[in-house]
C-alpha cells in the first residue's frame, strides 16, 4: 500500500513539474526568447526536484524581464515623436545655417571688403546659428538648458574680457575696412607716424615711413585719433 502511494505521489510531483516547464517554456515564448527544447525542460524539472524554489526564482525573473521589457517599448514609443522632431530641427537648421552663410559671402564679396573680414563674418554668423539650432534640438528631447545656456553667457563674457583689447583693434579694422578713410597706397600721418599704407589687416595696419622703415600700428590707435591723408584730395597744393 505504501509504495503505491508513494508512487503516486511521484507522479503527482513529476506533473507538476511537466506543468511549471510548460508554463516557462509559455513565457519565454510570450517575451521573445529563445524557447526551451525539451532536454531544457527535463533539465528544469531535474533541477526543481532537488529545488523547487529555483524554478519560482526564474519564473519571478522571467516576470520582471517581461515588464522591464514593456516598460522601454512604452517609453521608446513616447519619445520617438520628440526624437523625430530634434533631427527634423538640426537637418533643417544645418541646411538654413548653410544657406544664409553663403547668401552673406557673395553680398559681402561683391562689396570689395578684405577676404579675412568675409571669412570672419560668415564663420561668426554661422556657429551663431548652429548654436541656436543646437539648444532647440536639445530643448526638443525634453533636456533643461537653463544651465547650458548660462555656461555659454558666461564663457562668452570671460573670453570678451579677456581679449578686450584685441577686440578693439578687430572693431577699429572692421571699421577702416568699411568706411575706407584710408587705402592701401594713401600717405598717411596716423597713430604718430608718417608714411605710405602697405596693408589694412583685421587688427594691424602697415605703413612704411619715409625713411624706408616698417610700423605696424594697431587700427585702435589710428580710429582713436585724428587721421591726415595726403593722398585722398589729389596732389598738394
Amino acid at each position: 500500500m505504501i509504495p503505491r502511494l508513494a508512487q503516486d505521489g511521484a507522479q503527482e510531483v513529476a506533473s507538476g513539474l511537466n506543468a511549471i516547464a510548460d508554463s516557462i517554456r509559455t513565457l519565454t515564448e510570450a517575451i521573445g526568447t529563445a524557447d526551451l527544447t525539451g532536454e531544457a525542460a527535463a533539465a528544469v524539472e531535474e533541477t526543481a526536484a532537488g529545488d523547487p524554489t529555483l524554478v519560482t526564482d526564474a519564473l519571478t525573473n522571467v516576470g520582471k524581464w517581461s515588464e522591464y521589457i514593456l516598460i522601454a517599448k512604452e517609453k521608446a514609443i513616447e519619445f520617438a515623436p520628440s526624437l523625430l522632431a530634434a533631427t527634423i530641427i538640426m537637418v533643417l537648421g544645418w541646411l538654413v545655417a548653410r544657406l544664409v552663410t553663403g547668401l552673406l559671402r557673395k553680398a559681402l564679396g561683391k562689396s570689395k571688403l578684405d577676404p579675412t573680414l568675409v571669412n570672419f563674418a560668415a564663420s561668426c554668423l554661422y556657429f551663431g546659428l548652429m548654436t541656436f539650432v543646437f539648444i532647440a534640438t536639445v530643448t526638443k528631447l525634453g533636456f533643461d538648458t537653463g544651465s547650458f545656456v548660462a555656461v555659454i553667457g558666461a564663457a562668452t563674457f570671460a573670453i570678451g574680457f579677456a581679449l578686450q583689447g584685441s577686440l578693439a583693434n578687430f572693431a577699429a579694422g572692421v571699421m577702416l575696412m568699411i568706411f575706407r578713410p584710408i587705402r592701401e597706397g594713401d600717405l598717411i600721418e596716423a597713430g604718430g607716424v608718417l608714411g605710405k599704407v602697405v596693408e589694412i589687416g583685421v587688427f594691424a595696419t602697415v605703413i612704411n615711413t619715409l625713411d624706408n622703415k616698417r610700423a605696424v600700428i594697431a587700427n585702435a590707435c589710428i580710429t582713436g585719433g585724428n587721421i591726415i591723408n595726403y593722398t585722398a584730395n589729389g596732389r598738394l597744393r
